[in-house]
């Protein structure tokens, strides 16, 4: 599978994130599943995981048609998605769900998202946290349900030296690439290497205004870094 040194740059921190998320749920079949930001970079390689897996109990929200289509297109149904920016999306997410809260929820947004898995999350569910973006009021919302919260890093593991983490999770990405059962994530490349580019960058991903790209910096050489 061919892929540029742009997308060779995004792909791991995406992917192994994805994949981590995959395998502390430890799914059950009858489990259900909430998605926010499910059109990013990270919900779109994760989606694809679960599908790769047979796994379809599943919503995932979605903030205009733009989004909407890029979740059809990876085979999202139509009534797998919530527009998150309609009136009562909330009551329409459950509904979706059959009028059930949540055993899972993955959240790839945080802030007011971060309330709205909280208000849908069933008593004692699971709570994936990939931004570390929450507020007082969703931490309240889910200390109240008795959430269980899996902070989602893979940072921890360079840390802590684990670095078969890397390989295993590489290797298993490499192979559902070449089993053409994902595809690398659209990127843009924000600038050179410098401190005025991270900046931005960061500001970009603090305001939600990456619009489902993964942000990646130029170095020398014509290397890349990515956030």
């Amino acid at each position: 599978t061919f892929l540029s040194f742009h997308q060779a740059a995004g792909l791991p921190s995406v992917g192994l994130t994805a994949w981590q998320c995959l395998n502390r749920m430890k799914l059950e079949p009858t489990d259900t599943i909430l998605i926010t930001g499910a059109a990013g970079g990270v919900g779109a390689i994760f989606i694809k995981m679960l599908l790769a897996r047979g796994i379809t109990n599943f919503v995932a929200t979605a903030g205009n048609e733009v989004s909407i289509n890029s979740l059809k297109e990876i085979g999202v149904k139509e009534d797998q998605i919530v527009n998150y920016r309609s009136a009562d999306f909330e009551k329409a997410a459950l509904l979706k769900n059959n009028h059930r809260a949540f055993d899972f929820t993955v959240d790839l947004v945080g802030n007011q998202m971060a309330e709205f898995c909280g208000r849908v999350i069933k008593a004692n569910g699971t709570y994936l946290d990939v931004t570390a973006f929450s507020t007082a009021a969703s931490r309240e919302l889910l200390f109240n349900k008795g959430a269980v919260l899996v902070n989602i890093s893979n940072y921890v593991y360079s840390l802590t030296n684990h670095h078969s983490y890397f390989s295993k999770g590489l290797a298993e990405i490499v192979r559902l690439l070449e089993e053409k059962l994902v595809t690398a994530p659209d990127v843009e490349v924000v600038g050179p290497l410098s401190v005025d580019t991270v900046e931005r960058a960061h500001k970009m991903l603090r305001e939600n205004q990456t619009r489902g790209r993964k942000l990646v910096m130029e170095v020398a050489n014509s290397t890349e870094a990515e956030f």
